[in-house]
């Protein structure tokens, strides 16, 4: 078989699996919508926090905010009324797990996870469209110099740039799940 007959196959065998996929409905993930072209106007309200990090509850609100108006399809508002859609939520207790521990014993890198029981709902018929008790984001961190103690507080008030890089990777998960639902 000559190089060129080689080339014009492979060429082939690509362009057919690229059919075959494209045919499964495989698609990036983050690009999809499956929100009724009726849905306009989200309602996101305070989120209410039940964690011990303070502010925790604002700063996921407004990336959750953000994440949809970077959408550029919805309004959105912090109001529950007047709106196509609202989303709710409770933010559960915040876990860290420590991943690496120094001789001195000491974390030096925490495993942060965010969980929350979120709602998404079409109004005015009040009817769940998406829905997830128990949606988590996990990530790790390290423990910044001169960081002390185990708890949330301290590292996110130690490195506040983790907390806000947590809550845009929270928001763009939650938005994608929601986007996306089936």
């Amino acid at each position: 078989m000559t190089m060129m007959a080689k080339l014009f196959t492979r060429a082939g065998a690509l362009v057919a699996t690229a059919v075959i996929i494209s045919a499964c409905g495989y698609a990036l993930a983050g690009r999809g919508n499956a929100l009724p072209p009726t849905i306009k106007r989200i309602g996101v309200p305070m989120l209410v926090n039940h964690s011990t990090t303070p502010d925790l509850d604002r700063i996921l609100t407004e990336a959750i905010r953000q994440e949809l108006l970077a959408k550029g399809r919805y309004t959105v508002v912090p109001d529950a009324t007047g709106v196509d859609a609202v989303l709710t939520g409770v933010i559960r207790p915040v876990r860290m797990d420590p991943m690496v521990v120094t001789q001195a014993n000491q974390a030096s890198r925490y495993l942060v996870t965010v969980m929350a029981s979120l709602e998404f709902r079409e109004q005015p018929a009040d009817t769940v469209f998406w829905s997830n008790p128990s949606f988590r984001l996990s990530e790790e961190y390290d423990v910044p110099t001169g960081a002390a103690g185990t708890d949330q507080t301290a590292l996110f008030q130690a490195d506040r740039q983790a907390l806000e890089r947590l809550a845009r990777n929270f928001a763009r998960s939650l938005v994608a799940s929601i986007l996306e639902a089936m």
